[in-house]
């Protein structure tokens, strides 16, 4: 839980099965899925 530290989820009051993300967090998230599960592109060639 070394993100807890970080600031990307807010409110570690309980052990519920969902959290909330900062909007640092969600940044954070959104790149770090695009980084790891998308295919990159073929560049188009003109």
């Amino acid at each position: 839980m070394a993100r807890l530290g970080l600031g990307l989820i807010g409110d570690p009051v309980n052990k519920t099965k969902s959290l909330v993300l900062t909007e640092e967090g969600l940044r954070e998230s959104e790149r770090l899925f695009r980084q790891n599960f998308e295919r990159s592109r073929p560049r188009k060639q003109s």
